[in-house]
C-alpha cells in the first residue's frame, strides 16, 4: 500500500510539468518556476518538521537553515543560468509576471498553484510526519542533514545541466524530459531507501 502511494505520488509530480508543456503550452522556464515554489515549500516544511522534533534531542544548535537556504538560492542562480545559457535574450523578471499571471479557466494561476502547492506540501508533513507519530522519534539535526544532503544533489545536477548547455544545445523538450525522469528516479530511490530519521 505504501509503495503504490509512493508510484501515485511520482505520477502526480510528473504530470503536471509534462502536460504543461505539451498541452498547456508552458515554456521549460514556467516548468522550472513550478520546480522552484515546490522547493520553496519543502523549505518551509523542514522547519515544520525540525520544530516538532526539537524536543527529542538536546545539544548545541547547528545553522543548518543558513546552509539550507544557501543551497536554496543557489539552486534559484543555477536554475536561472541554465535558462539563459538556452535563451539568452530571456527577460526573466516579464517571464515571472506572465507565469503567476497566466490564466486557466479565467484564473490567474499564481493566486491557485502557489497556495495548492504550500496546501499539499503541508497536508503531506500532517499526514506522514505528525499523523503517524514519526515526530516523537525523529532528531532535528538527521533530518536538516538529509534535507541539506537532497538539496545539494539537486545543485549538482542542476549545475551538470547548465555546464552541458555549454558544449551541447539540448532542446526544452530533452531538458525537460530529463529532468521529469531523473527527478522521478532520484524520488524513487529516496522512497526505497529512506527510512524515517531516529
Amino acid at each position: 500500500m505504501q509503495n503504490r502511494a509512493i508510484y501515485i505520488q511520482l505520477v502526480g509530480d510528473a504530470i503536471i510539468p509534462l502536460l504543461g508543456f505539451f498541452l498547456w503550452d508552458w515554456s521549460l522556464y514556467f516548468i522550472l518556476l513550478f520546480y522552484l515554489i515546490d522547493l520553496l515549500a519543502s523549505e518551509v516544511v523542514i522547519l515544520f518538521k525540525a520544530k516538532k522534533a526539537q524536543g527529542t534531542y538536546t545539544g548545541k544548535k547547528q545553522p543548518f537553515q543558513v546552509y539550507s537556504w544557501s543551497l536554496f538560492v543557489l539552486n534559484i542562480l543555477a536554475f536561472h543560468s541554465g535558462i539563459f545559457m538556452m535563451h539568452p535574450e530571456i527577460d526573466f523578471q516579464k517571464e515571472f509576471i506572465d507565469f503567476i499571471m497566466y490564466e486557466e479557466m479565467g484564473i490567474p494561476q499564481g493566486f491557485v498553484l502557489i497556495p495548492l502547492i504550500g496546501f499539499i506540501a503541508y497536508q503531506q508533513y500532517q499526514m506522514e510526519f505528525v499523523r503517524t507519530g514519526l515526530f516523537l522519534k525523529a532528531e532535528a539535526p538527521k533530518l536538516w542533514a538529509r534535507h541539506i544532503i537532497d538539496r545539494l544533489n539537486i545543485l549538482i545536477f542542476t549545475l551538470f545541466i547548465t555546464i552541458l548547455l555549454i558544449f551541447v544545445p539540448l532542446s526544452e523538450m530533452v531538458v525537460l524530459l530529463t529532468v521529469v525522469i531523473l527527478s522521478g528516479l532520484y524520488q524513487l530511490l529516496l522512497s526505497f531507501r529512506s527510512k524515517p530519521a531516529r
